[in-house]
């Protein structure tokens, strides 16, 4: 009882005053919790000191959050979780870069049986066809999952209706991420050719 006194006394210290030594004393009785915690999760873009590092934002975030008289568990167990969410979310970021890179492999072949011919004699662009796959090579990387989706069946031809039926989005939907492809777009455009 005593120990879960000090505790809140710790909390509430961080929470009014932002102080860093009962940040420190609350991190040295979770200690073993984060250690446990961070080598449960292999990260290829973060080490060790990252990730203790993100234990210690987490342990003042959540100390600021955590009201002793309303809470529903435990500031070990709300901590723990919030940390876990914390690792998720790196993990997945990380496996969402991983993804995009794959993606961003694809060879002319299968992204033109996929996407058709884009260097017609019809296309706007006047830049020759090395400049064209330098361009193309960079969209993958350039735009999320979702706007390359919206530019490639636009490529297609689609209307925005289609589009927006397709990959079942709304209107509004398709037409801004229409928009942030075109803006994005543009600033490649003006990266690698000064337009």
């Amino acid at each position: 009882m005593q120990d879960e006194a000090t505790l809140t006394t710790l909390l509430t210290e961080v929470k009014q005053n932002q102080d860093s030594s009962c940040l420190e004393l609350i991190l040295q009785k979770y200690r073993p919790m984060i250690i446990t915690t961070v080598k449960r999760y292999h990260l290829e873009l973060h080490d060790q000191d990252d990730l203790l590092q993100e234990a210690s934002i987490i342990c003042y975030q959540t100390a600021c959050a955590f009201d002793p008289q309303n809470a529903t568990t435990t500031y070990g167990s709300f901590f723990k979780k919030s940390l876990i969410n914390r690792y998720r979310t790196l993990l997945r970021k990380e496996q969402a870069l991983k993804r995009r890179g794959a993606r961003a492999q694809l060879s002319l072949e299968t992204f033109l049986e996929e996407n058709g011919d884009v260097f017609s004699d019809n296309a706007k662009s006047e830049g020759t066809l090395i400049d064209k796959l330098t361009f193309i090579n960079e969209l993958p990387l350039l735009l999320s999952n979702s706007e390359y989706a919206v530019l490639l069946a636009k490529l297609e031809c689609k209307t925005v209706k289609e589009i927006a039926g397709k990959l079942d989005l709304s209107l509004s939907q398709t037409y801004n991420t229409l928009a942030r492809c075109r803006e994005k777009i543009g600033q490649l455009a003006k990266k690698l050719y000064g337009i």
